[in-house]
Protein backbone atom coordinates (compact mmCIF):
# COMPACT_ATOMS: atom_id res chain seq x y z
CA UNK A 1 0.00 0.00 0.00
CA UNK A 2 1.19 3.48 -0.84
CA UNK A 3 0.02 6.49 1.15
CA UNK A 4 -0.23 8.95 -1.72
CA UNK A 5 -4.03 9.12 -1.56
CA UNK A 6 -4.62 7.86 -5.09
CA UNK A 7 -7.12 5.21 -6.13
CA UNK A 8 -4.20 3.07 -7.26
CA UNK A 9 -2.57 3.20 -3.81
CA UNK A 10 -3.39 -0.46 -3.19
CA UNK A 11 -0.92 -2.72 -4.93
CA UNK A 12 -1.44 -6.36 -5.74
CA UNK A 13 -5.00 -7.15 -4.75
CA UNK A 14 -8.10 -5.82 -6.51
CA UNK A 15 -9.89 -3.11 -4.52
CA UNK A 16 -13.55 -2.10 -4.59
CA UNK A 17 -14.49 1.30 -3.15
CA UNK A 18 -18.01 1.42 -1.68
CA UNK A 19 -19.51 4.80 -0.80
CA UNK A 20 -22.22 4.66 1.87
CA UNK A 21 -22.74 8.36 2.53
CA UNK A 22 -25.84 10.49 2.67
CA UNK A 23 -24.93 12.01 -0.68
CA UNK A 24 -24.67 8.60 -2.33
CA UNK A 25 -27.94 7.52 -0.69
CA UNK A 26 -29.78 9.83 -3.09
CA UNK A 27 -28.96 7.47 -5.95
CA UNK A 28 -30.76 4.57 -4.24
CA UNK A 29 -33.88 6.29 -2.96
CA UNK A 30 -32.36 8.36 -0.14
CA UNK A 31 -31.68 5.57 2.32
CA UNK A 32 -28.38 4.30 3.67
CA UNK A 33 -30.17 1.12 4.70
CA UNK A 34 -31.04 0.48 1.05
CA UNK A 35 -27.32 0.64 0.25
CA UNK A 36 -26.67 -2.22 2.65
CA UNK A 37 -29.63 -4.20 1.32
CA UNK A 38 -28.40 -3.81 -2.28
CA UNK A 39 -24.86 -4.80 -1.32
CA UNK A 40 -26.18 -7.91 0.44
CA UNK A 41 -28.37 -8.73 -2.56
CA UNK A 42 -25.38 -8.36 -4.88
CA UNK A 43 -23.41 -10.91 -2.81
CA UNK A 44 -26.40 -13.24 -2.73
CA UNK A 45 -26.76 -12.88 -6.51
CA UNK A 46 -23.19 -13.96 -7.23
CA UNK A 47 -23.56 -16.96 -4.92
CA UNK A 48 -26.83 -18.01 -6.56
CA UNK A 49 -25.85 -16.96 -10.09
CA UNK A 50 -28.93 -14.77 -10.21
CA UNK A 51 -28.66 -11.90 -12.69
CA UNK A 52 -31.44 -9.63 -11.42
CA UNK A 53 -29.13 -6.93 -10.04
CA UNK A 54 -25.82 -6.95 -11.92
CA UNK A 55 -24.40 -7.10 -15.38
CA UNK A 56 -22.04 -9.98 -16.21
CA UNK A 57 -18.99 -7.71 -15.82
CA UNK A 58 -20.31 -6.41 -12.49
CA UNK A 59 -20.79 -9.97 -11.26
CA UNK A 60 -17.27 -10.93 -12.39
CA UNK A 61 -15.75 -7.89 -10.69
CA UNK A 62 -17.57 -8.42 -7.40
CA UNK A 63 -16.71 -12.11 -7.36
CA UNK A 64 -13.03 -11.35 -8.03
CA UNK A 65 -12.86 -8.81 -5.21
CA UNK A 66 -14.85 -11.05 -2.85
CA UNK A 67 -12.44 -13.94 -3.39
CA UNK A 68 -9.09 -12.14 -3.54
CA UNK A 69 -9.50 -8.44 -2.90
CA UNK A 70 -10.14 -5.65 -0.47
CA UNK A 71 -13.26 -3.60 0.17
CA UNK A 72 -12.80 0.03 1.18
CA UNK A 73 -15.89 1.72 2.61
CA UNK A 74 -16.47 5.47 2.77
CA UNK A 75 -18.99 6.53 5.41
CA UNK A 76 -19.75 9.86 7.10
CA UNK A 77 -20.77 8.63 10.52
CA UNK A 78 -20.66 5.56 12.72
CA UNK A 79 -24.38 4.92 12.16
CA UNK A 80 -23.60 4.23 8.49
CA UNK A 81 -21.51 1.19 9.37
Amino acid sequence: MRFDGGFDSFEGKPVLFVELTGHAAGSVGGSRAVHWMLLRQAFDDIDEENDDLMSPIGRQTLEQVKNKGLFVFHVNRAADI
